[in-house]
């Protein structure tokens, strides 16, 4: 039993390297062999060893059994001899080893200008101490490389598809260029692999790959590989070490006397036996049996690889948070025509993108990362990112990285075999954080899980004869970098943890007052003191400086009927406001799309002047959530919604004319004069997401105006009622869209607002 010779590259990969009846011991699994030498069964065998005329095993930094069936699988993966291949300690000295193999000092290599930052720092800097120059090139133009060549140059180096910037190599013109004047190509096939390019097949002398990556797959175990591809002449008197004799081998000639079958595999067999045996650089035996596992499943890993970063590249492009996108495999890619010759039109498994603000926002994209793993490696099951210009390019120049293909705002995705959905719903979240640049945040948004129950109106107090039910979260950053205060004045409906977690999360630079809805707190009306909007305003004037003191001027922030009386606030009290936030709110009466509609006619039927009972209760809270949703949720948790949000304890009467009074109000926008931040959500069914458009419109005296269209979120789209999402406190998790709004706010109420404080919170 053997392998057939035209065995497909899946069969290889399970069975290549290893003979079908197995090591001897009848095991059909690959076994692991650690030891560091091995019994000679005699001097004359020794000496056959040593003297080449034999093959075995001597120690293992020459060779070991485990790693003898690595290298024959990767060497027939890529279409080599079975002897082809010789596995090193890492990729990276899989490129030294190759160079050092060819060339030595007074010699000259030319190479492609866009390599991984690891090959060019080795190229520029440690080379030439050994007196081996490097003459860079663009690869992009093929007849570039001949540019470069002088009486001393030994071989032309690139890479198969270039790290980070995804420039696939005409690897067949670059070849027919090198093999013109005598020189092997040389080429880094690791984000490629065996699997989507045979570089033997299209011209290449010598591969070298790391095998740390797709190849082992899993991000276990570090290593390399160099493959002969037993087709170049090494006696055409280009190359010095293989017409001289090497004087660390028996005067060896290594182009012209090894026997006439080991001749193609020269390349190979002087590495081995000169620099591997001599430097040392060798692998471990452990790793080389992880390597194989990964192996078994390549072809698998690299269909899900390459159709996970499709979707990903789909998903980027046309972005808004997006400055550009790269991909091999999109329609328009420079690379494009290039992918649909040399990598099966697959694209291969990472996508490189900027986003719009550069590099400082593409790192804070990168720090809000959730799933995606931020790691300095590529080719793992996991998909990873980074963002080259800072980490595995930094030693390079700004104008040297632009030249490779790395702008600085580049991030570099690995994209791995997840679900597709998770990864771009992680890149989702990550770039609406990082869109709204950074501010101090009350913690991660998991944190706000037990925040749930806190008592949202726990305080108390006496305006004006009027009672208020309020609460007051404390600003917790250092003294010096607080904001001024935030009055947020909840909607009718919401649930009060639910709408406690906002507030909170805002409380990371600032202190925040938020009461009752809808800002009335508990405020009862009499004949010598009756409600009206301008009473209301003055209360709320009165209860910050109850908590702020006296002439205190504030941010304000409404939600829903709560962003009514914030704008009345905004328009009537320009001296007091400094900004507000509007968040799904119809703004003006008359030109709202909402209009008269069907929120408010279902205010006035849920609120009888007699009671506001369960019924009621829950025919009003089923307003708010899709009747999927509803039917999805435990019925106990139904009910225990349905009551806790029966918290009126004010005469029905008196919320129903307050509610009138704001709801009915004919707010005048244009009279806003300060920067006002409008927020919807894109699946809002109550008001309407073309309001918050409207609203923008009628802003026309605001200093500064922005809108927010929060995606997949309804009316409470700070992430109360995400689609298809239980009910039940422990069962949603909105905390990402919570985090994200607040990201949002923060900045916007930070531009210009922040000063410096004689003293911190005073709680």
């Amino acid at each position: 039993m053997s392998l057939p010779k035209d065995a497909d590259i899946d069969t290889i990969c399970v069975h290549g390297g290893y003979p079908l009846e197995g090591d001897g011991a009848t095991a059909r699994a690959l076994p692991l062999h650690r030891t560091t030498s091995y019994q000679f069964k005699s001097v004359k065998h020794a000496a056959d060893l040593f003297a080449l005329s034999e093959f075995g095993n001597i120690y293992t930094r020459l060779g070991n059994p485990t790693i003898d069936m690595l290298e024959k699988r990767v060497s027939l993966m890529h279409g080599g001899p079975e002897l082809g291949g010789l596995a090193v300690s890492s990729g990276t000295a899989a490129v030294l080893n190759a160079i050092q193999n060819v060339a030595e000092a007074g010699d000259n290599i030319v190479s492609a200008n866009n390599l991984y930052g690891g090959s060019m720092t080795m190229f520029q800097h440690i080379l030439p101490k050994m007196g081996i120059t490097v003459t860079f090139v663009d690869p992009k133009k093929p007849e570039n490389f001949l540019t470069g060549i002088n009486d001393k140059t030994r071989a032309f180096f690139c890479e198969t598809c270039s790290n980070p910037a995804l420039d696939i190599s005409d690897l067949e013109a670059i070849s027919a260029l090198a093999h013109k004047n005598g020189l092997p190509l040389i080429v880094d096939d690791t984000f490629t692999t065996a699997y989507l390019q045979r570089p033997f097949d299209h011209g290449v002398d010598v591969v070298v790959t790391s095998l740390t990556k797709w190849t082992g797959g899993h991000g276990t175990a570090i290593g390399g590989c160099i493959i002969d591809g037993g087709s170049f002449d090494w006696t055409a008197g280009r190359h010095p070490l293989y017409d001289e004799p090497d004087t660390s081998y028996h005067g060896v000639k290594w182009g012209h006397d090894l026997p006439v079958t080991l001749q193609p595999i020269a390349f190979i067999l002087r590495l081995r036996t000169n620099l591997l045996r001599n430097t040392g650089a060798c692998l471990s035996p452990d790793n080389a049996w992880m390597f194989l596992q990964g192996i078994e499943t390549l072809p698998l890993r690299m269909e899900k690889h390459c159709s996970n970063s499709l979707a990903v590249a789909q998903y980027l492009k046309g972005h808004p948070c997006v400055e550009w996108v790269r991909y091999p495999s999109l329609p328009g890619d420079p690379m494009y025509d290039l992918n649909q010759k040399y990598l099966k039109g697959k694209g291969g498994s990472m996508v490189v993108f900027g986003c719009k603000g550069g590099r400082e926002i593409s790192g804070k994209f990168i720090g809000a990362l959730g799933l995606i793993s931020h790691v300095a490696n590529v080719g793992d099951a996991k998909t990873l990112a980074i963002n080259p210009a800072t980490t595995t390019h930094s030693q390079m120049s700004e104008d040297e990285m632009r030249a490779g293909g790395v702008p600085p705002e580049m991030v570099r995705l690995s994209i791995g075999i997840e679900n597709p959905n998770d990864i771009i719903k992680d890149l989702e979240q990550a770039l609406q954080l990082s869109a709204a640049p950074s501010m101090p945040l009350a913690g991660p948004p998991t944190d706000m899980r037990g925040n749930r129950r806190i008592p949202l109106f726990a305080r108390e107090a006496t305006i004006r004869d009027r009672p208020f039910h309020y609460n007051l979260f404390g600003q917790i950053t250092r003294v010096g970098q607080q904001q001024p205060p935030l009055v947020a004045i909840a909607g009718w409906g919401v649930v009060k943890e639910e709408w406690g977690k906002l507030p909170f999360e805002l409380s990371a630079t600032r202190d925040v007052l938020t009461f009752d809805n809808p800002g009335i707190g508990g405020s009862l009306e009499d004949a010598n003191n009756p409600f009206t909007l301008e009473s209301w305003c003055d209360d709320v004037v009165k209860l910050a400086e109850h908590e702020f003191g006296a002439g205190v001027k504030f941010d304000v922030m409404g939600w829903s009927m709560g962003a009514f009386a914030a704008q009345h606030l905004a328009a009537t009290r320009p001296d007091r406001i400094l900004a507000a936030t509007f968040i799904g709110a119809q703004g003006s009466r008359k030109t709202a799309v909402a209009g008269d509609g069907a929120f408010f006619k279902l205010a006035s039927k849920t609120m009888p002047d007699a009671q506001n009972s369960f019924a009621d209760n829950e025919q009003r809270l089923r307003y708010y959530f899709s009747q999927d949703v509803v039917k999805e949720e435990e019925a106990q948790d139904w009910e225990a919604l349905v009551k806790q949000n029966m918290r009126f304890t004010r005469p029905p009467s008196t919320v129903k004319k307050q509610l009138k009074l704001l709801a009915s109000a004919d707010v005048p926008l244009d009279k806003i004069t300060c920067p006002v931040l409008v927020v919807t959500g894109d699946g809002d069914t109550i008001v309407p997401p073309a309001n918050a458009q409207l609203l923008l419109e009628q802003l026309t005296q605001a200093f500064h105006k922005e809108l927010i269209v929060m995606p997949n979120q309804s009316h409470q789209c700070w992430g109360l009622c995400v689609p298809r999402r239980q009910l039940s406190f422990q069962a949603r998790d909105s905390s990402w869209a919570t985090h994200v709004l607040a990201r949002h706010i923060q900045n916007f109420h930070g531009s210009g607002t922040t000063g410096d404080v004689a003293a911190a919170s005073k709680l």
